[in-house]
């Protein structure tokens, strides 16, 4: 059974360093969703482009136009899972431990599996779970595990290297 197409952005799975730290930011005109990458500019949090250098966390929640917004730092200990894009077809053996981009605008963001132009994620493994009661398999649309590759919050881009 294929997929299902839902991109729906970044969620948070677990820290590899304690526990996850929650930060508070003001968000800039343009209101945010649970899940988004964003970066910082100009001091406000902004819906990060396809094309940005750096992420600066994703959003733990909803967020309006200019009010205080909650999100995870972009820390290469946090681990999310997002769904690659309907372009490509995930496979173990080409796209684990894959720097890539993301896709899509707010609330429906998704990793780029062929674009690693900015390398602002590091794709670990498929998710191991049923993903709206279907259950997640290799191909279009699969549910992954990432991390943040390119941290605009560290000031660094990460090492290639998955962990267990």
């Amino acid at each position: 059974m294929a997929n299902r197409d839902n991109p729906n952005g970044f969620t948070f799975v677990r820290s590899l360093g304690g526990e996850a730290v929650i930060l508070t930011e003001t968000c800039g005109a343009t209101a945010l969703k649970k899940g988004d990458a964003v970066y910082l500019a100009s001091g406000v949090l902004t819906i990060l482009a396809d094309d940005s250098t750096g992420v600066y966390g994703i959003m733990a929640a909803d967020c309006d136009a200019n009010l205080q917004g909650k999100f995870y730092p972009a820390l290469p200990t946090y681990v999310f899972e997002a769904q690659c894009d309907s372009a490509t077809a995930y496979d173990v053996a080409t796209y684990s431990n894959l720097a890539c981009n993301k896709v899509g605008t707010t609330g429906i963001m998704e990793l780029q599996l062929a674009d690693s132009g900015q390398d602002q994620f590091l794709v670990w493994k498929l998710a191991d779970q049923l993903v709206h009661g279907v259950t997640n398999t290799v191909g279009a649309n699969a549910r992954l595990y990432c991390t943040i590759f390119q941290s605009q919050f560290l000031g660094m881009k990460g090492t290639a290297t998955v962990h267990a």
